[in-house]
């Protein structure tokens, strides 16, 4: 299931395989693949090559250019760098 609303922003190139739920007001740079089991909430912002699976994050996360979530729990306002790899973990903001 993928639910991008209208206030979300998908550049060209981005990858989903479902489900993804995407919340309002989700930016998503050019290469970003999302899934399986992908929910991003409200105001997530994904840099160009971000990769998110099996996750969930919450309001306002940011995810830097070419990082890969998996397994993850991020919760509001957490930024995860550039190049880095988070597998399965629990952030607080």
């Amino acid at each position: 299931m993928l639910r991008p609303d209208d206030t979300s922003c998908t550049a060209p190139g981005v990858t989903f395989v479902p489900p993804v739920v995407l919340g309002p007001a989700v930016e998503l740079a050019p290469g970003v693949r999302l899934g399986p089991y992908a929910v991003l909430g409200p105001g997530c912002r994904l840099a160009a090559g971000a990769v998110v699976r099996d996750s969930i994050l919450w309001e306002r996360v940011q995810v830097g250019e070419g990082a890969q979530v998996q397994g993850c729990v991020l919760a509001t306002g957490v930024h995860v760098p550039a190049a880095s790899t988070l597998v399965q973990e629990v952030r607080s903001g």
